[in-house]
């Protein structure tokens, strides 16, 4: 198969408002379909916004053909599953385990999904075959997810529509893309502001940014009877795909999140800074590390890397500037946390909220500048908890050294669980980091609610 059987136009239209989104319809002519790929950023007044939103669910549940709003993405992690769309990905024509009905929308399928890898690895030219492999692996998993409710009744004159929100990483952005090459409209809502990608990537979508942003829970899908609490799974790592009315029963899905590669976690260190400290006469006496936590330039970090200055330089992996920081914002030195922030938007790291507690033997990563050595990555595992001077403490074994405090301690999914903070000389490998729960209570106040 050499072309696509049909071609895509991305609308130039300028939509104003959801229900524009919901009730156009993008058609069909001389082998092309149009479809709109729009992000509509900010929120000016909150309750509008959900009587707007309210608004688009109905539009969206009586449209012909199939709607979904999705709260956030199902993530994979069952080992048989994760075996099983690996092998998909691995075999020698890999297919999706979804066959549409239509021969023309399965051959378009097929296509794109082939070129699909190229397309995440021009977004992420640095990209490992591990790294396209975790990616396309998500991909097969999504669509299963999505695909047989996305096109149960397709037809090359109307378009589905899939609205999605939350804080979407690259990965799932270039899936939203996906979607739009098989002719699908999609909307990316977020009332707290836009996403943190790179902006050749969001280039691939229209925005509609109204410059006030606050921070606002969607509900679920409100198109059909609402789902009750108690009918609600129980889940702290959950996505609640709910469905128009045109199409089957709503499908709920719950799932832990996909664990990592070393690598993967590794291009996380672009949202780790190393900080220079000053004296009054300029000169930069010691290094230690941040964390970003806040797309508005939020950075956590020890209270002993900043306490005897007040004269910082910020400095973010794959930036020759430096950003000056002159603001410590809180600190609390009974637990050694420290919050600065620089003018800047940033990506921020999530900080794990459980459900389940950490246990000793579990793989952990350190991300810091260890002796100035800008962002090194080392890996371990948690060998113990400690409480050292009211304070809990997760006992680590990944290497760091002076430099690398107020750098981050990561799960195997990227989550920060700890803010390495001390290490034991005298022994080897015995380091401390204070712990998520510690730094939750510290930073709430400067966090949205999804974090």
């Amino acid at each position: 198969m050499s072309a696509t059987l049909f071609q895509i136009r991305y609308n130039p239209m300028q939509l104003t408002a959801f229900s524009a989104f919901a009730q156009v319809n993008g058609g069909y002519r001389q082998q092309t379909k149009d479809v709109y790929f729009v992000r509509f950023v900010g929120c000016t007044q909150p309750d509008a916004y959900l009587r707007e939103l309210a608004q688009l669910d109905q539009l969206l549940a009586k449209k012909k053909g199939a709607a979904l709003r999705v709260l956030s993405f199902p993530q994979l992690s069952q080992s048989e599953q994760l075996t099983q769309y690996a092998n998909t990905w691995q075999s020698a024509a890999p297919q999706l385990s979804y066959k549409a009905s239509d021969p023309l929308l399965q051959a378009t399928i097929q296509l794109r999904l082939e070129e699909l890898p190229a397309i995440y690895q021009r977004y992420q030219p640095n990209a490992s075959p591990s790294m396209v492999k975790n990616f396309m692996v998500k991909v097969l998993f999504w669509a299963d997810v999505f695909f047989p409710q996305l096109f149960c009744d397709w037809q090359i004159q109307r378009s589905p529509k899939f609205v999605c929100s939350g804080a979407l990483k690259k990965q799932e952005y270039v899936f939203l893309y996906f979607l739009t090459q098989l002719g699908v409209d999609v909307l990316y809502l977020n009332p707290e502001g836009d996403l943190p990608l790179d902006q050749a990537l969001l280039q691939l979508s229209a925005k509609n940014d109204c410059h006030h942003y606050n921070a606002l829970i969607l509900p679920q899908f409100q198109g059909d009877q609402p789902t009750t609490a108690a009918e609600q799974p129980r889940s702290s790592v959950s996505a609640t795909v709910e469905k128009s009315p045109s199409s089957s029963a709503p499908v709920q899905t719950t799932m832990p999140e996909m664990e990592k590669s070393f690598e993967e976690l590794a291009t996380l260190a672009s949202s780790i800074v190393m900080i220079e400290v000053y004296d009054s006469q300029g000169i930069c006496f010691k290094t230690g590390s941040g964390i970003i936590i806040g797309a508005e330039g939020y950075i956590l970090t020890n209270f002993h890397v900043v306490c005897d200055s007040s004269s910082y330089q910020i400095k973010l992996e794959g930036e020759e500037q430096s950003y000056p920081c002159q603001t410590l914002i809180k600190y609390n030195y009974v637990h050694d946390l420290a919050l600065l922030r620089i003018d800047r938007n940033c990506t921020p790291l999530t900080i794990y909220r459980g459900p389940k507690p950490l246990i000793r033997g579990q793989k952990v990563v350190a991300i810091g500048s260890p002796m100035g050595l800008f962002n090194s990555v080392s890996d371990g595992i948690i060998s113990g908890f400690r409480t050292i001077q009211d304070t809990p403490m997760i006992q680590f074994t990944a290497p760091t050294s002076p430099g690398s405090s107020g750098g981050a301690l990561l799960n195997m999914r990227g989550e920060i669980i700890g803010i390495c903070t001390a290490g034991i000389t005298e022994g080897q490998n015995l380091n401390l980091a204070v712990d998520y729960g510690t730094i939750l209570s510290f930073v709430s106040g400067f966090l949205p609610h999804k974090n």
